[in-house]
């Protein structure tokens, strides 16, 4: 992990791929990426994981 960040400090463009993609990634797996996702009962809106069902977090 010191080299990735060490790396990602030197280029500004790395870094902000990373932080897009710790924001985008699954917290529950860490493979998939987090997906908006409609409540078919009351139509309301929620994130969920792109590998549901083998990951099922939601926000």
């Amino acid at each position: 992990m010191r080299t990735v960040i060490g790396w990602v400090g030197a280029h500004p463009v790395a870094a902000a791929l990373l932080a897009l993609v710790a924001v985008t990634r699954c917290p529950g797996c860490w493979i998939g990426t987090r997906v908006p996702r409609i409540n078919k009962r009351n139509g309301s809106r929620f994130q969920g994981c792109s590998r549901y069902p083998r990951c099922d977090y939601t926000s």
